[in-house]
């Protein structure tokens, strides 16, 4: 009982702390090269994703 109330307790404040950095978490894990290059492939594979980025860079006029 006391060891999984220990476990929610320090989920909640680990999930608050994540939730009140987000944005400063964010820019420390695309400053790094490769965490940047495998987040862009992952989206990239995603058709919807994809077809709107690519829409967006190659429009023509």
């Amino acid at each position: 009982m006391q060891n999984s109330l220990l476990r929610i307790l320090i989920l909640g404040i680990a999930s608050l702390f994540v939730y009140r950095y987000r944005f400063n978490l964010m820019n420390i894990l695309m400053g790094q090269p490769g965490l940047r290059k495998f987040a862009v492939r992952s989206f990239m594979k995603i058709p919807f994703v994809r077809d709107r980025m690519v829409g967006q860079m190659l429009r023509f006029q």
